[in-house]
């Protein structure tokens, strides 16, 4: 595991964080998915995959990209502009729509009935 974080903190810098359970999602990504995941990490970094900025304020100078991953499982990478990337989420669909949610990009999935 620990290479796996060394091979992206190579890419995206030694301050990235990751999330408490990327441990156990990436390990669950079957061969070509994970090749797919750090070919999307360095086009991100290349910046051959452009960021979104935040529609809520208070996150402006962030840019976040968002990846699917097979089924279940979901990415979000956020990157301060005109700097370093800060996070890395690899998780299930639940927690990467908290994040969105959280970043002003998602709305409440709650429909009243």
């Amino acid at each position: 595991m620990a290479d796996i974080k060394k091979l992206i903190t190579a890419v995206l810098g030694e301050d990235v964080v990751f999330n408490k359970d990327f441990d156990k999602h990436v390990l669950s990504l079957k061969g070509g998915m994970f090749e797919d995941f750090i070919s999307w990490i360095k086009n991100c970094k290349t910046g051959n995959i452009l960021g979104s900025v935040p529609p809520k304020r208070e996150f402006k100078d962030l840019y976040v990209f968002f990846r699917k991953i097979g089924n279940s499982k979901r990415a979000v990478l956020i990157k301060r502009q005109n700097s370093d990337f800060v996070e890395l989420i690899l998780s299930e669909h639940l927690a990467y729509d908290k994040k969105r949610k959280e970043l002003g990009f998602k709305k409440s999935s709650y429909y009243k009935s």
